[in-house]
């Protein structure tokens, strides 16, 4: 048990061997902080072409996206066209995203290394392609903060100037992108709307077209109308009815043979009765004047059907016609996609590098690496004669316990 257990690590045996090999760690400490002290202190003070660890600078923008208003602007469409969703949006729609996506799109960088000469300016073999492109994206830096609806466009060059004007042309071109792509999105409702009204005046046209048939063949203009004046008419001839009866009644007691005025109160009695009977059922020779009775009913639900027909295409076309205007606006003006809240200016303040940090970081390093470098020569130094032994293959058998991982 005693034997497997391990041995503490000897500190001052440590601090020993760093005394030892002292001269080598400050000589390769002090050697490669130098070495990187005056290789930033050369980067700094040569030009930016041909510096290999140039100032650079970074110009930002800062865009807010107006993503409500093209969400709201878009909703009508969901209710009257479901099989082609023109401009409807999934609910977890990023006006962000989509932005970042343009900006990194190679169409977008290719016009904007064409506008600027980016393939010229970099010193590269090619005006365009993915050579540019990867110059562009490793200096262009994207984010998007969803909760205030906010997008920072920054681009970082070791000239002030040049960084001002690659943000500025990528929110211009951001810009043209979004009002080329609404353009042809509004181009596209705008055909449809056109198509969705063509249909709806059509349905229109073909109700009217009933309505009037039914007009006709009743010579009514109105079922409710008629129905009201049929019902006080009929009231009127019972009326009439009554008050006949009763003369011809009263007549009747003072009179018991037929004269002439008996015979004509009868007659008008029975034609009362007549032309009762006639419009309950409908009459004979006015028949295209007044409908039956019995027929009313069957002749108000139609004609009520009808109605509301007419009234629900009446409808849609009144909230079709409105989009269509709007669509119109759409098309013939620019919605505004987004704000710029944030300018871009020629950046006065460098972003980088840290040379100072790089320094630090260099000799922190070389520090560290002599340190084991040092502990490496002791051990190689120690065993040199094992080394050699086990090399040349001679006293195999006096060699085991020699080396550290071997038990004796």
């Amino acid at each position: 048990m005693a034997n497997n257990e391990e041995k503490p690590i000897d500190i001052f045996f440590l601090l020993s061997i760093i005394f030892r090999y002292k001269w080598f760690i400050i000589i390769v400490t002090g050697s490669v902080a130098v070495i990187v002290l005056l290789f930033t202190a050369l980067s700094a003070v040569l030009p930016p072409e041909i510096s290999p660890l140039p100032d650079v600078y970074r110009s930002t923008a800062v865009l807010l996206l107006n993503e409500k208003m093209s969400s709201d602007f878009l909703a009508p469409f969901t209710w009257w066209e479901q099989g082609v969703m023109a401009g409807k949006l999934p609910t977890n729609f990023s006006y962000g995203e989509l932005a970042i996506k343009i900006l990194n799109s190679n169409s977008l960088i290719d016009a904007l290394a064409e506008k600027y000469s980016l393939g010229k300016y970099y010193k590269l073999k090619v005006s365009k392609g993915e050579v540019v492109r990867h110059q562009v994206k490793m200096r262009m830096l994207l984010s998007y903060e969803e909760k205030t609806m906010t997008l920072n466009v920054m681009y970082e060059d070791h000239s002030p100037q040049m960084a001002y004007t690659i943000a500025n042309g990528l929110v211009d071109l951001l810009k043209e992108s979004f009002f080329s792509i609404n353009q042809k999105r509004s181009l596209y409702r705008k055909q449809l709307l056109e198509t969705k009204l063509a249909e709806v005046n059509d349905k229109i046209t073909e109700v009217e077209g009933k309505i009037k048939d039914f007009q006709s063949k009743y010579g009514i203009l109105d079922v409710q109308n008629i129905a009201n004046e049929k019902s006080t008419m009929m009231a009127n001839l019972r009326s009439q009815l009554y008050l006949k009866e009763m003369e011809l009644k009263t007549y009747s007691q003072f009179s018991k043979i037929e004269d002439p005025a008996m015979m004509k109160l009868q007659a008008e009695r029975n034609n009362l009765l007549k032309l009762i009977k006639e419009m309950e059922n409908g009459y004979s020779r006015y028949e295209n004047l007044l409908p039956s009775q019995k027929d009313l009913p069957e002749m108000a639900l139609e004609y009520s059907h009808l109605q509301r027909d007419l009234l629900v295409q009446e409808k849609i076309y009144e909230a079709l016609i409105q989009e269509y205007e709007l669509v119109k606006l759409s098309v013939e003006g620019d919605e505004l996609w987004f704000q710029i809240i944030e300018k871009p200016e020629v950046p006065k303040v460098k972003v980088g590098p840290y040379r100072l940090l790089i320094c630090m970081m260099a000799t922190m390093v070389a520090f560290i690496g002599s340190l084991a470098l040092s502990f490496v020569f002791y051990w190689l130094t120690k065993h040199r004669d094992a080394f050699s032994r086990a090399i040349n293959g001679e006293n195999k058998d006096r060699n085991r316990g020699l080396f550290p991982w071997q038990k004796k």
